[in-house]
């Protein structure tokens, strides 16, 4: 009987130095080629050249934000939750249809509760919409110097 005999070589091997730079190559081409959506807050931002208008006290509702990162409406004394700020500018908002929106933060307020009234703010503008209660977006951002 024939013994076969048995050829041990190698498996071909596949270059591995230039991997990482086909992996580079992808990376680029599909952060390019991709196509972003806009996501963000739609702010209108006022124009150096704007004309300024008196307002009604009556159609502005201010929500300052503390030091401390409280909210308080209007001049009141005490604070109120992120939830009845959010109630009162609903409620605002169906009663005026020329509401202006003062949103006013200490300069050493948290950023984070400042962003969060701005949300509760937004989020209330789109419930209003999807209830079929159109109202133009009128938020003015201010920093405040006192407390």
């Amino acid at each position: 009987m024939r013994k076969l005999k048995l050829h041990h070589s190698t498996p071909p091997d596949i270059p591995e130095a230039s991997t990482a730079d086909i992996a580079f190559l992808l990376l680029i081409f599909f952060i390019v080629s991709t196509g972003f959506p806009d996501i963000g807050l739609p702010l209108i931002l006022p124009s150096s050249t704007g004309v300024v208008k008196e307002v009604a006290r009556s159609n502005v509702l201010e929500v300052v934000t503390a030091r401390t990162g409280e909210y308080y409406i209007g001049k009141t004394e005490t604070p109120v939750s992120l939830e009845t700020v959010a109630q009162t500018v609903k409620d605002q908002l169906v009663a005026n249809d020329k509401l202006i929106i003062l949103l006013e933060t200490h300069p050493e307020a948290p950023y984070e509760k400042f962003v969060d009234a701005l949300d509760e703010v937004m989020v209330t503008y789109e419930r209003l919409d999807q209830q079929n209660i159109r109202r133009e977006r009128r938020i003015s951002i201010k920093t405040i110097e006192y407390e």
